[in-house]
């Protein structure tokens, strides 16, 4: 299985349909940080194709592993990285004394003002089945955790962009 940047794939939405999602990065061998959207579809996940990700909504994001495309339970249905272009990737904080703003590709900008402190989260990497719970609970099959799926909203993303694109220098 050789996953790359770009790759489109299909997250089962239990009897609802599915929803597309697309590998973002491979920032290293253990780990993919992928986006999956929002929108709903039905019929067969290779029907579906490549542009139709154009007109999808990012809802979720997160750093996460290959079991699910590993076991199948997320299938490659295409390739596309000129879609990724659009994607607005995170900025985290990092360090302790002081704590430090870095962008995705893990280069510290500066130290964190006070708005980013209460803002900016640390990186993490979740198991790929929080978030497919995430996915579903969005669309009623399941509990919504805000402690667990609020990180995962693409909505950080943007916010975490626009910070530190408001206090660039």
């Amino acid at each position: 299985m050789k996953l790359k940047a770009g790759d489109i794939f299909s997250v089962i939405v239990g009897d609802k349909g599915f929803c597309l999602g697309q590998i973002v990065k491979i920032p290293n061998k253990e780990s993919l940080s992928v986006v999956i959207y929002e929108e709903l579809f039905h019929g067969l996940a290779s029907d579906v194709l490549e542009q139709t990700v154009k007109a999808c909504t990012p809802l979720l994001f997160g750093n996460t592993f290959d079991a699910k495309f590993y076991h199948r339970h997320w299938e490659i249905i295409g390739n596309n990285t000129i879609l990724l272009d659009g994607i607005k990737l995170p900025y985290y904080k990092v360090g302790r004394f002081p704590v430090c703003v870095e962008d995705f590709d893990e280069q510290k900008i500066r130290r964190e003002s006070e708005k980013e402190k209460v803002l900016l989260v640390f990186r993490k990497y979740v198991a790929p089945v929080r978030l497919e719970n995430a996915l579903l609970a969005h669309h009623g099959l399941g509990e919504w955790k805000d402690e667990l799926y609020e990180p995962l909203l693409y909505a950080y993303n943007i916010k975490s962009n626009a910070l530190i694109n408001a206090n660039r220098f």
